[in-house]
C-alpha cells in the first residue's frame, strides 16, 4: 500500500511536470518551424472543446487545460497501474531505471495516442484555426501545414519522450527517496531491490521486505536438544544441561 501511495503521488506530479515541458516543447519547435502562436494547443481547443477556431486566447487556454488534464491524470496514471501491475520488468525503483521505462513509455503512449491525436483531430482542427485566424483560403491552409506535418510529428515523438523521461525519473526519486536510498539512483535496478534471504522475492523498499518476513517466520524450524536418557527435548543446550544434571546425575 505505502508503494502504491508513492508510485501515484510521484506518478501525478511528474505527469503534471512532463506536460508543460511538453508544451514548451511544442511551442519551440512551432516557432522554428514559423507556424503560427500555439497553433498545437489551439488546434486541441478547437478539436476536442469545440471553440470557435477565430477565438485565439480561447482555443489556446482550452487547449492548454485539456493537455494537462490528460497528461497529469489520464496518461500518468495509467503508466502508474501499468508499471506496477507488470512490476518485476517495468516496475521504477531509481531515477536511472527510471528514466529508461519512462523513455519506452513515452514512445509508447506517443504511437498509441499522441500521433493519431495529431493526423485525426489536430491537424484538421489546425487547419481551421489558420483560416480564421490568417484569413487565407482553406486549401492554402491545408498546403502550408501538410508541407511541415512530418516536422511536427517528429517533434511531438520528442516531446512524448520528454514527458516520459520526466515521469520515470520523478518516479524513480520518489520511490528511491521513500525506501531511504536518496534519489541519484546510482544503483543499478537489481541491486536497488530488497531480497528475501528465505525465498528471493524482491521489494522496492525495506520496510515491504520485513512485513514480509512474518510470513517465513511461523514456518522456520525450531532446533530442538534431546536428552539421550529420557528423550525429553528443550529449546536450549542449556536447559538441557540443567534437566540432566537434576533428572539424570552421574
Amino acid at each position: 500500500m505505502a508503494l502504491t501511495s508513492t508510485y501515484y503521488k510521484w506518478g501525478i506530479l511528474g505527469g503534471f511536470v512532463g506536460a508543460i515541458l511538453m508544451v514548451l516543447v511544442m511551442l519551440a519547435a512551432g516557432m522554428s518551424m514559423g507556424m503560427p502562436q500555439a497553433l498545437i494547443l489551439r488546434a486541441l481547443g478547437v478539436g476536442v472543446l469545440g471553440i470557435a477556431p477565430g477565438d485565439f486566447m480561447g482555443t489556446m487556454l482550452g487547449g492548454l487545460v485539456i493537455h494537462l488534464i490528460t497528461g497529469t491524470f489520464i496518461i500518468a496514471s495509467i503508466l502508474v497501474a501499468v508499471t506496477l501491475a507488470v512490476k518485476r520488468q517495468l516496475l521504477v525503483t531509481n531515477a536511472g531505471r527510471g528514466l529508461g521505462i519512462g523513455l519506452l513509455a513515452g514512445a509508447v503512449v506517443y504511437f498509441v495516442w499522441g500521433l493519431p491525436m495529431l493526423y485525426l483531430v489536430m491537424a484538421p482542427s489546425a487547419v481551421k484555426a489558420v483560416v480564421a485566424t490568417m484569413g487565407v483560403s482553406m486549401t492554402m491552409a491545408k498546403g502550408m501545414l501538410m508541407a511541415k506535418i512530418g516536422y511536427v510529428a517528429v517533434a511531438f515523438f520528442f516531446a512524448h519522450l520528454v514527458y516520459g523521461a520526466t515521469w520515470g525519473v520523478l518516479v524513480g526519486f520518489g520511490v528511491s527517496r521513500a525506501s531511504g536510498k536518496g534519489g541519484n539512483g546510482s544503483r543499478s535496478a537489481g541491486s536497488s531491490q530488497f531480497k528475501c534471504p528465505t525465498c528471493g522475492a524482491a521489494f522496492a523498499s525495506k520496510n515491504e521486505l520485513m512485513e514480509h518476513g512474518k510470513v517465513h517466520m511461523s514456518s522456520t524450524p525450531k532446533q530442538e536438544f534431546k536428552c539421550p536418557a529420557c528423550g525429553a527435548t528443550f529449546a536450549s543446550q542449556q536447559e538441557l544441561m540443567d534437566h540432566k544434571a537434576k533428572a539424570h546425575p552421574m
